[in-house]
């Protein structure tokens, strides 16, 4: 049905996505036509229109899942029948099939759910924002009929003789505090969400990612807000210039100024303490925004900076860790050696041979934590 949309309407489209926060970068390709539709690709999302279920437009993870794995509209769900639409920490579109939408969270990462189970889920659950929260599975066979997907507070069950049922079950997935409050979560979410980060947004190997966040949990206990020399419980508390233990704000730990500031420069997640790299974590910008003194409360912002550094600064880390087949203690003792590189594997400024056994006491000491990271994350 060619001619449903303009290119004109399309433009307008992204334009008003740029508007509310995310940029589609401009349009890389025609009007398309599929189906009694159509569809324009930009350079970060791609705008759909349907004379039913209307102009809609998928970005990021959901449309990597929908567009360029499962076909698109010309896939089993359809046309999208919403925006991406944010729902708590996560987000999601709908579709034109029954009961079906492609979900992102933080942790879980991109699932789908469709059919009678989605319905379900939909119309009697709520939905995300319900108290059955997102789902944590795709959609799989459960018996030689019968299918199943799991959500953060259980399962729900079809089969042709009883239809869908709830099986309820403790939640596998992280606590993801409101405001940024991570101090008051428990260790095993920071551990699951840090790691569920890496491995669901940035296509680490699980092994990797716990590597990378069991150093994480030796220099700031995985606490974004974490101050060189305070404690897990007050992160943002500890000597200024004089002496004087303070309890600083954001602004005071970002400037770091002499005498009111932290008299210790370590700040963030890896506890970054070079000028360079301390400025440039306040000023990454993530997701279109650059958080400056808010980024100690944003574990989100700073995981994307620790990324962004491995990529283009370390990349022999970068390498180890996104191998595949890597061990966690390999894993571990790469980013401890070669990212982090703490006084204890120094002498004279000089980073000790990876054999001698001040170096190996740091190792066996940070595959611990990575280990623990690597159990608390279960995909």
């Amino acid at each position: 049905m060619a001619g449903l949309t303009s290119p004109a309407q399309f433009d307008a489209k992204a334009r008003a996505m740029l508007a509310a926060g995310f940029d589609p970068g401009p349009a890389i390709g025609p009007v398309e036509s599929a189906g009694i539709g159509e569809f324009r690709r930009y350079q970060h999302a791609v705008i759909m229109s349907h004379p039913v279920a209307g102009l809609h437009e998928v970005h990021g993870l959901i449309m990597e899942r929908y567009f360029n794995r499962m076909g698109g509209p010309s896939c089993f769900l359809g046309y999208p029948a919403t925006d991406e639409t944010v729902a708590g920490v996560g987000r999601f579109n709908r579709f034109e099939f029954q009961g079906s939408g492609i979900f992102w969270h933080p942790v879980f990462g991109v699932r789908e759910v469709h059919g009678l189970i989605g319905e379900y889920y939909w119309s009697v659950l709520g939905g995300p924002t319900g108290a059955w929260g997102f789902p944590v599975s795709d959609e799989y066979p459960d018996g030689s009929a019968d299918r199943a997907s799991d959500f953060e507070a259980g399962t729900l069950h079809w089969s042709p003789a009883s239809g869908v049922i709830e099986i309820l079950a403790p939640s596998p997935g992280a606590v993801v505090p409101a405001a940024g409050d991570w101090p008051r979560t428990g260790a095993n979410d920071r551990l699951r969400y840090a790691v569920g980060q890496l491995v669901e947004r940035y296509g680490f190997p699980p092994n990797g990612a716990a590597g990378v966040v069991g150093n994480l949990w030796a220099e700031s206990a995985v606490i974004p807000s974490r101050i060189e020399g305070s404690s897990a419980a007050s992160p943002m508390r500890a000597a200024n210039f004089t002496g004087t233990v303070t309890d600083f704000t954001a602004d005071q730990i970002m400037l770091r100024t002499n005498p009111g500031g932290p008299r210790l420069p370590g700040v963030g997640l890896a506890q970054w303490t070079s000028s360079a790299r301390r400025a440039g974590m306040f000023a990454h910008v993530y997701n279109g925004v650059a958080f400056g003194s808010n980024a100690l409360f944003s574990m989100d912002s700073q995981i994307d900076y620790l990324v962004t550094e491995l990529r283009m600064r370390f990349p022999g880390v970068f390498s180890v860790v996104n191998d595949p087949n890597v061990a966690v203690d390999r894993a571990s003792d790469e980013v401890v050696y070669n990212f982090e590189v703490p006084g204890a594997i120094l002498e004279a400024g000089q980073k000790l041979p990876r054999a001698d056994a001040r170096v190996q006491a740091v190792f066996n000491q940070r595959r611990t934590p990575s280990r623990n990271a690597r159990a608390a994350y279960a995909p």
